[in-house]
């Protein structure tokens, strides 16, 4: 079943959690930090090993799916957040999360005990930094009480730099 953890932190707290340029970029001119998970649960998981073994081209389409649906999730828990912070006249950046440009995957296991994402949402990080359940999203959103956008992770730092598609098409993502 689909789970959410969130949690605000004054922006001083966060500081253990802001290895990298880009984070600390995207949360210029915030006082606060909105730390946010989803998941779909760990049966999503098993259902897709199951997949996997019996109809590889199944498992491929469910895995696709299930992507997209804890996207949608990771979204709809945002613009709630968003709403709820707007009524107290507060302004909120998009989601970036651990692993996006130059903040390290490494903050993950810190980023989930933070959060108390394990009781709150059942999500756990493995030693390896991996989110268990596998469909999982943690992010990171800034507040302040003007508008803020936050700043897109720029390709210098990105690890797909050297593959991006898009960056040589000339159309970078974080345009």
């Amino acid at each position: 079943a689909p789970r959410a953890a969130v949690r605000r932190l004054p922006a001083d707290r966060l500081a253990p959690l802001l290895a990298g340029r880009d984070i600390a970029a995207h949360l210029q001119g915030c006082d606060e930090g909105l730390l946010l998970a989803v998941t779909l649960g760990a049966g999503v998981d098993g259902a897709l090993r199951r997949a996997m073994a019996t109809d590889m081209a199944y498992g491929v389409v469910l895995d696709a799916a299930a992507s997209t649906l804890v996207e949608q999730l990771a979204n709809a828990l945002e613009n709630e957040q968003r709403a709820l912070l707007e009524r107290e006249g507060r302004y909120l950046t998009g989601r970036f999360s651990p692993g996006y440009g130059d903040w390290p995957i490494t903050v993950q296991p810190a980023f989930v005990q933070w959060l108390d994402a394990g009781r709150q949402a059942g999500i756990c990080s493995t030693a390896s930094c991996v989110l268990t359940p596998g469909k999982s999203i943690t992010a990171l959103c800034g507040a302040a009480d003007h508008p803020v956008k936050g700043k897109l992770a720029g390709c210098a730092t990105c690890a797909l730099r050297d593959t991006c598609t898009k960056r040589k098409e000339g159309k970078p993502c974080a345009q």
